[in-house]
């Protein structure tokens, strides 16, 4: 989990729908969903409101989503 540089928190869901998640301060939670096989682990906060993550699944990469 990481706080983004939008002010919500960030994280990867490893679970059966493999996801990159968002919490507003709201409370309220958006995922956007990755390929089946994916494996997100660690996410980081990057320049110009971009976060980064490492997939370790079946093709293992490096990913970033936009805040």
């Amino acid at each position: 989990i990481a706080k983004g540089p939008d002010g919500n928190m960030w994280f990867t869901d490893q679970e059966s729908k493999p996801a990159i998640g968002q919490i507003t301060s709201g409370g309220k939670i958006t995922k956007s969903r990755l390929k089946a096989g994916s494996r997100p682990y660690y996410i980081a906060a990057g320049a110009h409101g971009v976060m980064w993550f490492t997939d370790g699944g079946r093709h293992p990469a490096i990913g970033r989503i936009a805040g």
